[in-house]
């Protein structure tokens, strides 16, 4: 990843730097859960994407549905957008939510 994270922001083409992004993203999906907060937050950086203000909302819809969700496999999706809605919160918020989650369902 360390390579792709280098190439992707000196590509030149939008083709080239679409293949690149795709590369870096099927990598991150052998990542950890937390790592791939990280690697999707580093991913945002080298591409220049600014997303708009974080909304805890979003954040507690998705805990409530992850917390209803009787289906193992939906679980597992919505826990994974739940990562990516809490990564752009402040450091302390998203903690506090990381460690709420894998305590509830780390063991799983």
């Amino acid at each position: 990843m360390t390579e792709l994270e280098r190439e992707i922001p000196r590509a030149r083409a939008p083709s080239q730097k679409q293949t690149l992004i795709r590369q870096y993203q099927e990598q991150m999906r052998a990542l950890l859960p937390e790592e791939q907060v990280e690697a999707a937050q580093k991913l945002n950086q080298l591409t220049g994407v600014t997303g708009p203000a974080p909304d805890p909302s979003a954040a507690d819809a998705l805990w409530s549905a992850i917390e209803t969700e009787q289906d193992e496999r939906k679980r597992q999706e919505l826990i994974r957008e739940y990562l990516l809605v809490i990564a752009p919160l402040e450091l302390e918020e998203r903690t506090e939510r990381f460690s709420k989650l894998n305590a509830r369902f780390g063991a799983q």
